[in-house]
């Protein structure tokens, strides 16, 4: 999987960041959410054992392209802290990986790969 790195909201430039990928998805590297509330939250909503939570700044959906499709239903919730909560597919292909570790990617932050339509939907609670 390629990476185009769109941007972030880090100062130092590493993270969290949104990529753009070569399968017509997006990756977002935000911070791992190990909350077990939130976690099991989730898992209710049928969150499937491929997926994971990350929490990013609100201020990084900024970098997304702003045609995007709404076809499909948000994974995306607000926290109230300025920050959402995505979930998606935990990225676990070897390339990619590597090009976030090259950014800096630290241990308390990991990527999940979304489709594009989840972006365009209007955030809901957690």
């Amino acid at each position: 999987m390629n990476l185009k790195f769109l941007g972030t909201t880090s100062n130092s430039g590493s993270c969290p960041n949104l990529y753009e990928t070569d399968r017509g998805t997006y990756v977002v590297q935000g911070y791992k959410v190990t909350d077990p509330n939130a976690l099991a939250a989730a898992r209710d909503r049928n969150m499937l054992d491929t997926e994971t939570l990350v929490e990013i700044p609100v201020a990084l959906l900024d970098f997304a392209p702003t045609t995007i499709n709404s076809d499909s239903y948000p994974h995306v919730y607000e926290t109230g802290r300025n920050t959402y909560v995505m979930q998606g597919n935990t990225v676990t292909d070897a390339e990619a990986l590597a090009t976030a570790y090259e950014r800096g990617l630290p241990d308390t932050e990991t990527l999940i790969e979304i489709t594009v339509a989840s972006l365009d939907l209007a955030p809901t609670g957690v």
